[in-house]
């Protein structure tokens, strides 16, 4: 559940700085996105780990029971992955709608991407493989205190990351049993480094956007996610 200000702090002027019609704090939802995000930075994590045991360990293990304890984790980890990752879509998708809106409300020119349109980008075909990157980065400049100023080293390097991952991930598995573990570990890598680039993300604009509206230090936090 989303926090609407009923009591902003006062402005330098000795009045009350008014937190604009519409605005509301993203910071619940955001923290949902950050932990599922994080759930699969610890996810895998995991995956790194065991595939680095499985190369490095099991070949000197004689213990069948090891080896079937390897196969039981990987059958189990399949499901594992598909439910935390919905569900992580669906969390991050809730926020980016109310980031959406924010952004529209705190933007002083409109805005190409409706909420609706922000979230519905990630479904349609060949448009997700590149327009979801733009919703983000509009919105990430629509919160920031400089909009044209902004950095979006950031968003950038979590798509390409995100988008990278993806790939490789295609790839690994069109190669079946044959792959390389090197491409498998690049894999898990790349989805892992994605998560965390998407929690700073997620960071900055709730950040941004809150400072904003409450008439905060937005300079100073922008320049503490630079």
């Amino acid at each position: 559940m989303s926090t609407i200000f009923d009591a902003p702090p006062a402005d330098d002027g000795g009045g009350r700085a008014e937190v604009p019609e519409g605005f509301l704090d993203t910071t619940p939802r955001a923290r949902v996105a950050q932990v599922a995000l994080g759930m699969n930075v610890a996810w895998f994590a995991l995956y790194l780990v065991v595939l680095a045991a499985q190369d490095l360990v099991l070949p000197s293990v004689d213990d069948l029971a090891v080896w079937d304890a390897r196969d039981r984790f990987w059958d189990v980890a399949e499901p594992i992955e598909i439910v935390l990752r919905l569900c992580t879509a669906v969390v991050f998708l809730v926020w980016l709608h109310r980031a959406s809106k924010n952004a529209h409300v705190l933007s002083e020119t409109k805005l190409q991407f409706t909420p609706g349109a922000a979230v519905g980008v990630w479904f349609a075909p060949c448009v997700n493989a590149w327009v979801p990157y733009q919703v983000v980065r509009e919105i990430d400049r629509a919160s920031a205190p400089e909009p044209s100023a902004v950095d979006t080293g950031l968003v950038a390097g979590w798509w390409a990351c995100w988008i990278g991952s993806l790939i490789i991930t295609r790839f690994v598995l069109a190669q079946g049993e044959s792959v390389e573990t090197t491409l498998v570990a690049g894999s898990f890598l790349a989805h892992l480094t994605a998560a965390v680039l998407a929690i700073l993300v997620v960071e900055r604009i709730r950040k941004n956007q809150l400072a904003r509206a409450t008439r905060d230090d937005i300079h100073g936090i922008a320049a503490t996610f630079a």
